[in-house]
């Protein structure tokens, strides 16, 4: 996702230092106009101040991206994170980051690699006065509307959390009503695709997951490259710590589903796997096979 983020900015204006232990990732992003990075210390040397750093990895490394950034930067300097962080992870971090006179925003980023390039969601929390000096960043990341401010420090990670214990819940859902078409196709001799576009003109639960639905199932009808079988994802570990602290069992029946997968695949699981793909590129376990594969597009940090 960050890389079309970066390839978004420079396209509103925005000068962007980029930098990434891929040094592939670097190189496209040089390509596409911004300047390139060898390491943080050097991303933040490359920085005027006062300093913006967008951190946008997965949950487990940003605790070391921030103690090797922190000590990098001066009074004055922000930083964003844009993974899923659990939210008291975030205001911790906050925390330390006002302690060395830094401001630390938090931003839910929803959209999938796609969105992140064309314009995604963004829910920001944090020091109101810290994102109104650089919300014209998020303004630009995001698409018309799909900006807000949500509250002080792990707000939008919080907010972004919700987000995708809803998520979960609506696309195992969706694998489940497929997976029922799938069942009773000998009976009725059902097109799965057929229905799938029927859902996405007009009816109560057309919507982007319907048209991701479609959009696999004409990539791979009959969903027969991928196994039905879900590869824990970076979001499961929060997700399961949403559940404990609201009441919410749609999501505990979606988690609960998804690690039953890894024993016992499912055809509801094919489609939830799919769904997981195309939005965010993220793994898929193939068809008689027991090793996570990245999707088409690479699985995104």
């Amino acid at each position: 996702m960050g890389s079309g983020m970066v390839a978004l900015l420079l396209e509103k204006g925005h000068e962007v230092v980029a930098y990434d232990v891929n040094a592939e990732a670097v190189a496209r992003a040089a390509q596409a106009g911004a300047e390139g990075a060898e390491n943080i210390a050097d991303l933040v040397r490359r920085l005027s101040a006062p300093r913006l750093v967008f951190i946008m990895v997965q949950r487990r490394h940003v605790e070391g991206v921030v103690q090797e950034l922190f000590p990098l930067l001066e009074s004055g300097d922000t930083v964003v994170d844009g993974g899923n962080t659990f939210f008291e992870e975030t205001r911790a971090r906050a925390e330390r980051a006002r302690a060395l006179g830094l401001h630390f925003i938090d931003v839910g980023v929803s959209g999938g690699t796609v969105r992140a390039r064309t314009g995604a969601t963004l829910m920001v929390g944090g020091p109101r006065e810290a994102v109104a000096r650089v919300e014209q960043v998020f303004r630009d990341l995001a698409q018309e509307g799909g900006y807000g401010y949500v509250g002080e420090s792990g707000a939008g990670h919080f907010v972004k959390m919700v987000h995708n214990g809803i998520e979960y819940g609506m696309m195992q859902a969706l694998g489940e009503g497929v997976g029922a078409l799938e069942k009773a196709r000998g009976l009725f001799g059902t097109d799965i695709g057929t229905v799938l576009s029927v859902y996405n003109h007009g009816s109560i639960i057309e919507g982007a997951l319907t048209r991701w639905a479609q959009k696999a199932w004409e990539e791979d009808p009959g969903l027969k490259k991928i196994a039905g079988t879900v590869p824990r994802g970076d979001t499961e570990e929060e997700m399961e710590e949403l559940a404990r602290l609201a009441h919410m069992p749609a999501l505990e029946t979606a988690l609960r589903e998804r690690k039953a997968s890894r024993t016992t695949p499912s055809f509801a699981m094919k489609m939830v796997a799919a769904l997981r793909a195309q939005f965010g590129s993220h793994p898929t376990v193939a068809a008689a096979d027991t090793a996570p594969r990245a999707a088409q597009d690479g699985h995104h940090a």
